[in-house]
């Protein structure tokens, strides 16, 4: 046989048995990874038929394990991990809230798996009545020279609220959500601008609020 038909001969076997080499090399990988990558599956939350706007929450016990946003549909999904600040693993319960409210409903976690269809729907109790003596300011805002007035809130109903700002001749009202957002009620204005801020505050203000009315 001719010297460069042998060279050639042993270059291509050279080649294929590196291929091999590297293939067998990747799949010992693959296989190795395999059990880190199931445990990194989430279990995933989803439902419907919730106000736009409105934060859900999950819970392992007191530590926060999720949380979605509410979109325009009422939908929302979030995904749950093993693991992190809360421990999480297989066969804990998980629970809910709803704009700070316990919902009825909970779940078992377990890695890669999520909630039959058709989801979640989320039931929370009934909103309690504000307190009496509810519904007011302590004391007279005093607006400054751009149309702005720092106030205490001591308590009641998103509607109590509006009036109560209405009354001191207020436009709007800034109030600082549970996540640190402030959220904007515009006193007369359309149900659609106002209805982010009637969801997040849903349960009204049960204590002393700081708000920020606006001329």
């Amino acid at each position: 046989m001719h010297p460069d038909t042998l060279t050639r001969t042993g270059t291509a076997i050279r080649s294929a048995v590196l291929g091999v080499v590297a293939l067998a090399i990747l799949a010992t990988m693959l296989l190795a990874a395999a059990p880190a990558e199931a445990q990194t599956l989430p279990y995933k939350a989803y439902g419907a038929g919730l106000l736009s706007g409105e934060v859900v929450r999950a819970f392992k016990g007191g530590a926060q394990v999720g949380q979605a946003v509410v979109n325009a549909a009422g939908n929302w999904d979030m995904n749950i991990f093993a693991g992190g600040d809360a421990t999480v693993s297989n066969g804990d319960r998980i629970t809910f809230t709803v704009g700070g409210r316990v919902a009825a409903e909970s779940v078992t976690f377990a890695v890669g798996q999520f909630v039959p269809p058709p989801g979640l729907v989320l039931t929370v109790a009934a909103t309690p009545p504000p307190a009496p003596g509810t519904g007011t300011f302590a004391g007279t805002p005093i607006f400054d020279s751009t149309g702005r007035a720092l106030a205490v809130f001591m308590g009641g109903t998103v509607d109590q609220l509006a009036t109560a700002a209405a009354e001191r001749a207020a436009t709007g009202i800034w109030v600082q959500d549970g996540t640190g957002a402030f959220q904007l009620y515009v006193i007369g204005g359309p149900v659609f601008l106002n209805q982010q801020f009637r969801s997040r505050f849903s349960s009204g203000f049960p204590g002393v609020t700081s708000v920020l009315l606006m001329k």
